[in-house]
């Protein structure tokens, strides 16, 4: 099963393209003198980055991908411009431990608790930005982990 929420990237990139000249013009326009100037005082230049900022913390990195068809699962969540801040992991699926879906709250997590190295890790992804049918897949898919972790009462560990 692979999900991916790529249709999302190239909306929010031109939605942050524009925001950004949108502040920049803002800001040169503040420096003019007259009446041009006085309707454009570069709050927008401060303004913007404050809502990206906001809206990042309520929801989460948007791009999130989720790749369980080979005997590792490869997630990936980051920002939509540059893949620098997130987070990329592979995980065997028998080290697996618990997997959830989290709907309390603004944001929407998965969290997953697997067997590294002989520890326990646990990891948290944001899926605010899935859709509502990529989300029940994921759910379908927890749920399909759970009970197979339940149902060995001995887990192999490949490490």
């Amino acid at each position: 099963m692979k999900l991916t929420n790529q249709n999302i990237r190239r909306t929010l990139r031109i939605v942050l393209i524009v925001m950004m000249v949108v502040a920049v013009g803002d800001l040169i326009f503040s420096q003019l003198n007259g009446y041009l100037g006085e309707l454009f005082r570069g709050y927008l230049f401060l303004v913007f980055p404050f809502l990206v900022f906001v809206s990042y913390a309520i929801l989460g990195l948007p791009y999130f991908s989720f790749d369980a068809e080979a005997a590792v699962l490869h997630i990936k969540s980051h920002l939509v411009l540059s893949s620098v801040i997130g987070k990329e992991v592979y995980i065997i699926k028998d080290n697996i431990v618990s997997m959830q879906v989290d709907h309390s709250g603004i944001r929407k997590k998965l969290h997953i608790r697997y067997i590294k190295n002989g520890q326990e890790c646990k990891e948290t992804f944001s899926v605010s930005m899935l859709t509502s049918e990529q989300l029940k897949k994921l759910m379908q898919y927890a749920n399909t982990i759970e009970k197979e972790v339940n149902k060995s009462e001995e887990t192999t560990l490949f490490i």
